[in-house]
């Protein structure tokens, strides 16, 4: 990430997950770069997939452009496999399958 980019982190909040506690850990993380930390409701009825796939149909037609989106395997249903079969979670695989969708994974 170069000084003139900027960072936004999206978020679905869940029941399981500390929302206040989000915006500080990104901040922490990004130090002084350029970043927006989004927490989006979960919406009745849709898969988080679905939740972030409008989000970013409606930051394009506000004309803000997203270059990619990187998910990665850390989520609350992750790990919870014996065998460690579900080493990607759900919601990383739908959003990798998702049509038209630059994706980068991060395990």
């Amino acid at each position: 990430m170069s000084d003139q980019d900027r960072l936004t982190t999206i978020t679905v909040v869940e029941p399981n997950l500390n929302a206040d506690a989000i915006d500080a850990k990104v901040a922490a993380i990004c130090g002084t770069r350029a970043h927006d930390c989004v927490l989006l409701d979960g919406e009745p009825n849709q898969s988080i997939k679905t939740v972030i796939k409008n989000y970013l149909i409606g930051q394009a037609e506000d004309d803000t452009y997203i270059d990619f989106t990187c998910v990665g395997n850390r989520g609350l249903n992750v790990g919870n496999a014996v065998d460690g079969d579900n080493y990607l979670g759900t919601v990383a695989q739908n959003m990798i399958a998702m049509k038209k969708l630059n994706v980068i994974f991060v395990p």
